[in-house]
């Protein structure tokens, strides 16, 4: 049997899927350690900016490749 390699576009997709799926790090550890170093409000803050754009660079990441497939 011969097994199929998958491309390199189409690897770079699924881990960057998987990436969006695992984001209950962000909330879990992240939550935690900035509340104890800046406090509830400003962890908030920092956590939901940084999430955003870790979420929206990595969707339109997704939707370029899914385009160029």
């Amino acid at each position: 049997m011969e097994a199929e390699v998958p491309d390199f576009k189409l690897a770079l997709l699924t881990l960057l899927a998987g990436n969006l799926v695992s984001t209950r790090y962000i909330l879990t550890h992240r939550l935690a350690c900035y509340s104890g170093i800046f406090g509830p409000v400003l962890s908030l803050k920092i956590i939901s900016v940084s999430a955003g754009l870790r979420l929206g660079l990595t969707g339109l990441m997704i939707l370029v490749l899914g385009l160029a497939l």
